[in-house]
């Protein structure tokens, strides 16, 4: 699996070998391996999710590249969401499949998403459709599900990509809402479908 900013890529190898004894066998063998880890961009990374094209005070690149959405009273006057509505961020970002690596059916990886409040994963506790992550149009597949949706995913090939929205539907919260919905969100994509609802 994939998660959305960690690269793997494996560097010289290097061995050393124990003491050789008459039959050809061998006590003990201690190798070493190198290994190189990169962290990318949000915009570069296997999955990337890229504000760029449509940036704004809610959705942006910080100077890290790393994305983000603050509907918190931070960049703004304004410190949230409105009770009893549905509020809609258009086109915030783009979401890129980048890998190459594939196993689902017709060669297509999923993305999926997490929904945490406080460290906890809230995703199947929220009532279903509050906090959604819906394409503009459609996925690559045709498919416009929520990544959020349990045991839904969106299915990407490589180098397919979508722009996304963001719903946030508080008509559905008692009382119309209060307090924090959530503050982290983790995007999950995987070669095989399957996987992304492991996670």
């Amino acid at each position: 699996m994939k998660r959305r900013t960690v690269i793997l890529g494996m560097g010289a190898l290097t061995a050393g070998t124990g003491t050789i004894l008459g039959t050809g066998a061998f006590s003990s063998v201690e190798a070493s391996r190198s290994v190189s880890v990169t962290v990318a961009d949000d915009s570069a990374a296997y999955l990337a999710l890229d504000a760029t094209e449509n940036s704004t005070d809610f959705v942006d690149q910080d100077e890290t590249g790393q994305f983000r959405v603050r509907l918190d009273g931070s960049v703004t006057a304004g410190e949230g969401v409105n009770q009893n509505a549905v509020t809609r961020l258009a086109e915030a970002f783009t979401l890129r499949y980048q890998g190459s690596n594939v196993s689902g059916p017709h060669d297509r990886g999923a993305v999926s998403a997490r929904l945490f409040a406080d460290g906890e994963d809230v995703t199947e506790t929220l009532p279903e459709d509050v906090v959604q992550f819906v394409p503009t149009e459609s996925w690559p597949d045709g498919g416009q599900s929520d990544l959020t949706a349990p045991v839904r995913a969106a299915s990407f090939g490589p180098g397919e990509s979508a722009r996304v929205d963001i719903v946030l539907d508080t008509t559905v919260l008692e009382d119309g809402g209060s307090g924090t919905l959530l503050d982290q969100v983790v995007f999950v994509a995987a070669a095989n479908p399957f996987d992304v609802h492991e996670f």
